[in-house]
């Protein structure tokens, strides 16, 4: 009898279109944003108006039991019952053979990663701090309780790498990329007229958090960590998805995510164009800035509102946006929208710095990855259209391929040219 090969869950147990007979609606499963102990969440879109919702996805293979399927009753009757500022909304529910989908309100709003307590401070509370925790457990903890009297509280503190504990010898996944092209030189670079301390510190609390990363010894794996390791939380809500390099004459002019434009001239002056198209700010050189419009501007100004139209058509005629299908965090009207600090160019890539602190860096092989100092996070952008956002923290303990790790490495080399720019 011959074995078949079992497809793969993911593909078969959640279909990419989600159809609810009841109300004769179809959504699209997009982006992966995380799982529960039951269910998974995606968003997904109403294909007949766009509208954007997160779904709850449950698979019916975990609703057997009928103490199960009498909480999920009760946990869809009480939520469609509420309606409070300060609860995800409920929207509706349906179910398929393979799975309950609960449509809820997406939030756009991000919770402060920055304010959940790091390990340390964690290992300062009385319940971990009054007593040890050991690297493992016998099986005999199964009907015994442990010896406490045995166990040492340096172990918690004291643990290594698993690429470390097996003596392996990390330098054979050493790609062509990084030993040929680690030191590769810059071919051009953007000037600089005037930066603040929070943009050096930025850049060096970011060279500080990627040589901890690699001092850890991360372990190398064969592929990315799949989208259930990522954390959607800490995703960037800006990266410049179009660029164009005409700085032989005038500048370098971009697009970020959100449809904003900017170009920074030769003579490191720069120029803003928000999102709608409309407003614009200009940035003298010693780092002034001023607010205009498109019908509304000094005269010194109307070259370079035309070069800036000149760099505005051009990349939407012709480049096509890093990122088209990642959802952007709506702005509001007092937001500060980041622009470009400075640039370079190499053999291998473009490095860019964003004057919210990111440095994202568009690799010749069209990668990309985004680095945040802030959420002390990277985000690649493959091509297969994937946009995963990874903290640092979960490379340490659950590794990452090693195209990236390469990538990461380059990226740590050339933070070093930055803090030579910003020196």
């Amino acid at each position: 009898m011959s074995s078949v090969a079992k497809p793969d869950d993911k593909a078969v147990d959640i279909p990419e279109k989600l159809y609810d007979a009841a109300s004769k609606r179809t959504y699209r499963r997009m982006r992966f944003f995380g799982k529960g102990g039951f269910a998974k969440c995606y968003e997904i879109v109403d294909v007949a108006t766009g509208d954007v919702f997160a779904g709850k996805i449950v698979s019916k293979k975990l609703m057997m039991k009928h103490n199960q399927k009498e909480k999920m009753t009760q946990e869809i009757s009480i939520h469609r019952s509420l309606n409070h500022k300060n609860i995800v909304g409920f929207h509706s529910f349906f179910d398929d053979p393979l799975n309950i989908y609960i449509v809820l309100e997406l939030c756009k709003k991000r919770s402060d990663p920055l304010k959940r307590p790091r390990i340390h401070k964690l290992f300062e509370f009385e319940f971990l701090a009054g007593s040890h925790i050991p690297n493992s457990l016998p099986i005999s903890c199964l009907t015994m309780a442990p010896r406490a009297d045995q166990l040492e509280q340096a172990e918690r503190m004291n643990r290594k790498p698993l690429s470390e504990m097996n003596g392996g010898d990390d330098t054979r996944f050493e790609s062509s990329f990084l030993k040929n092209n680690l030191h590769d030189a810059i071919t051009a670079s953007g000037m600089i007229s005037r930066h603040n301390d929070t943009y050096r510190t930025d850049i060096e609390t970011l060279h500080r958090e990627l040589t901890k990363l690699f001092l850890a010894k991360p372990p190398r794996l064969a592929n990315n960590l799949d989208d259930e390791n990522t954390d959607p939380a800490v995703q960037p809500l800006f990266w410049v998805s179009k660029w164009v390099d005409y700085s032989d004459k005038y500048g370098f002019g971009y697009q970020l995510s959100d449809e904003g434009m900017g170009v920074m001239f030769n003579d490191t002056t720069k120029l803003i164009m928000l999102a709608n198209g409309h407003n614009v700010h200009f940035i003298d050189k010693e780092g002034q800035e001023s607010y205009w419009d498109v019908n509304n501007f000094p005269p010194h100004l109307e070259k370079k509102m035309k070069l800036l139209t000149y760099f505005k058509r051009y990349m939407m005629e012709h480049l096509v946006k890093a990122g088209a299908g990642v959802m952007n965090v709506e702005s509001d009207q007092i937001s500060r929208i980041p622009h470009m600090h400075t640039w370079f160019r190499t053999l291998c890539a473009v490095v860019m710095h964003l004057t919210n602190g990111t440095v994202q860096l568009n690799f010749s092989d069209h990668q990309k990855i985004i680095l945040c100092p802030l959420m002390r996070a990277v985000t690649l952008m493959d091509n297969n259209k994937n946009f995963r956002t990874y903290r640092f923290q979960t490379i340490i303990e659950q590794g990452c391929s090693n195209d990236l790790y390469t990538k990461i490495r380059y990226a740590h080399e050339k933070i070093k040219k930055l803090l030579e720019k910003l020196s």
